[in-house]
């Protein structure tokens, strides 16, 4: 695809210099992509294209004053300066024209209280310039700065507010998403009125607007990188849209783009912010649908089997051959033959086919709803930050509450059925031949962008039948001790004592490793092997002698069953954050399960802050020798 191929004559004078006196009298083409016909409109007839329960999305960014003009501070030469990209702390990449003359240490003043010191130099006229001033910058740039009108438009802009759209708010644009300028208040209150819904992402035009592209083949263009910004609301309301069928019309190519970046990576509208580089031209697949959804699949009881919705087919196939391939290494490296019950003596076809058929055992609603952000997440799980620290680990001595004991952990390798490849086992000991040894549940967690997804705290059954166990045991039960029951229904209590040790022991380990978000998964809605085995060891042995109807319906009752298990098992583990919440003045609780997805998010920050004499002692007295 050549850049000729888009080339055609535009007479000079047919460029519209000055803006129309009314926004909205300006002209509107429309096509008619079934017939082909053109028509030539006024843009407020837009409306007569709209329907009832449609949503248009506008971008409301707003254009600073972006332009200055000031000189070297060494020479008095003019240097213009385009302000494209805030970088923080005062720092903001531009683009200046005569380049040449700025190089790193160049100081180009504006005005007695705004100058500015390039640190940085890059390509294609592109500098970072730590800007100095003396006040509110915004309040100097609209003081001096001028609004950056693409190069052709060759006449000043009398009111800068023309090159405004009328719902502008969120400053940090270079220049004006184009398409929304023709709105009007009174325009955009007659769509509402039409039953029409209108929300907002922003998006702040950088210098892919100002920059040409200037490859001969179209597609090897990068675009420069720009800011996007979507909030739950709107992300809410037009997943809703989007599954009742209604249309969702994006108002100009900054919206398109935002909406395109963000179905790209999640699959779905999210509250999310981040950069984009995405390039739009002839070709691109818009939202891409494959779906694996067969009405017709049914599992044994009658039910439709759980279902993918991909949108980016082809990222995600590359993402399940690159777990596929990290999943295989994991296995052989870390000697786990014993996979599935079946010995596979290294055959690499074998373990292929169990990886592939296994990845998705134990997936949550959200994962279900976003299968390319569950891979990359499973991925990043295998490269465990955590598995590097040194095993058995003794983080704490001497407490004297629990028999002088210490608290030690090691990370181990789970079986890869599991729901991550990692677990983390905290226990108490008081001998060194481990004669004397008090297991505490497992935490069955994975590690993706620095952050901590917990998916199950589980306690081996039959492990702790000894005296000295018991010990501990009637000590730990202290915990619940004296605790208000404030949370009702949740009963804060009702959890087990060593699971809170667990846990705090290891909100300790991530937070002395700067990991400070958790994600703590709700419900799980497959777990195929679990719920197959238990219902197997029960039911298997009538398969033959019963009718097959009979067996459905035994197996059915088994399932309701299972779920009832699954359901009491996340409840419990919910609440085990809800009571930490409560125990720990570090951890709090951002946001509960369907409050923003399916998940509950903490936070970790501060200093702890501890209502119970044990995990006291477990903090207090640990420091220094974790600190080893």
């Amino acid at each position: 695809m050549k850049t000729d191929d888009f080339d055609y004559y535009l007479p000079e004078e047919l460029i519209a210099q000055t803006p129309i006196k009314e926004r909205d009298h300006s002209r509107l083409l429309v096509l008619d992509k079934n017939t082909g016909e053109i028509t030539h409109e006024r843009f407020d007839h837009i409306i007569n294209y709209l329907n009832k329960g449609d949503v248009l999305v506008i971008n409301n960014t707003k254009v600073i004053p972006a332009r200055i003009i000031g000189t070297k501070e060494e020479t008095g030469a003019v240097i213009e300066v385009l302000m494209l990209k805030d970088l923080g702390s005062d720092e903001w990449e531009c683009l200046c024209k005569p380049a040449k003359r700025v190089k790193e240490g160049t100081i180009i003043k504006f005005s007695d209280d705004l100058k500015v010191e390039c640190t940085k130099v890059l390509d294609d006229g592109i500098r970072h310039f730590k800007f100095v001033y003396d006040g509110i910058l915004l309040e100097i740039l609209d003081r001096l700065g001028e609004m950056p009108l693409p190069p052709y438009i060759h006449e000043k802009l009398e009111d800068k507010n023309r090159y405004q759209t009328v719902y502008a708010k969120e400053e940090g644009s270079a220049a004006a998403p184009t398409a929304g300028l023709h709105f009007t208040k009174e325009l955009l209150e007659k769509i509402k009125e039409k039953g029409i819904d209108i929300e907002e992402v922003t998006l702040h035009v950088g210098l892919g607007t100002f920059r040409p592209v200037q490859v001969e083949d179209v597609t090897k263009h990068k675009m420069h990188s720009e800011f996007y910004m979507m909030s739950k609301e709107t992300a809410e309301n037009l997943n809703k849209a989007k599954k009742e069928g209604r249309r969702i019309i994006a108002v100009g190519t900054t919206s398109t783009r935002t909406l395109e970046t963000i179905m790209n990576l999640y699959g779905e509208f999210k509250a999310c912010s981040g950069w984009t580089e995405i390039f739009i031209y002839p070709g691109f697949e818009f939202n891409i649908e494959f779906q694996t959804k067969n009405g017709n699949s049914k599992y044994l009881n009658g039910n439709v089997f759980e279902t993918l919705e991909i949108k980016n087919k082809e990222l995600f196939d590359k993402l399940l051959i690159l777990y596929t391939k990290k999943m295989y290494e994991f296995i052989m490296s870390s000697n786990l033959k014993n996979i599935d019950y079946v010995y596979y003596e290294g055959n690499k076809t074998y373990i292929i086919d169990f990886i592939l058929s296994s990845i998705w055992n134990n997936v949550t609603d959200l994962d279900l709803q976003n299968p390319i952000e569950y891979l990359q997440n499973r991925i990043n799980f295998l490269n465990d930050p955590l598995y590097d620290k040194e095993l058995d680990y003794k983080i704490a001595k001497n407490i004297e509450c629990l028999y002088n004991s210490d608290i030690a952990y090691s990370i181990k390798i789970n079986n890869p059925v599991l729901e991550t490849p990692y677990s983390f086992c905290p226990y108490i000991i008081r001998d060194e031949d481990n004669k004397e040894v008090f297991a505490l549940p497992k935490i069955y967690y994975g590690i993706s962008n620095n952050e901590c997804y917990i998916y199950s705290v589980k306690n081996d059954k039959n492990q702790n039948d000894n005296s000295y166990s018991k010990k501990i045991n009637r000590v730990l039960y202290k915990v619940n001790k004296n605790v208000e029951d404030e949370y009702e229904p949740d009963n804060i209590k009702d959890v087990s004592p060593s699971a809170l040790m667990s846990i705090s022991i290891f909100i300790k380990l991530l937070k002395d490793n700067n990991i400070t978000k958790i994600n703590v998964v709700d419900y799980m809605p497959i777990r195929y092997k679990a719920k197959e085995k238990a219902i197997m060891k029960k039911v298997g042995k009538l398969k033959g002698k019963v009718s097959f109807d009979e067996f459905n319906k035994i197996i059915d009752e088994n399932l309701k069953e299972q779920e009832r298990i699954q359901n009491n098992m996340t409840d419990k583990l919910i609440r085990n954050f809800r009571r930490i919440e409560y125990q720990l003045g570090d951890v709090r609780i951002v946001s509960y399960p369907k409050d923003i997805d399916s998940m509950m998010h903490l936070k970790i920050d501060g200093e702890p802050i501890l209502s119970d004499n044990i995990l006291n002692v477990i903090y207090n007295d640990s420091e220094k020798e974790y600190k080893k």
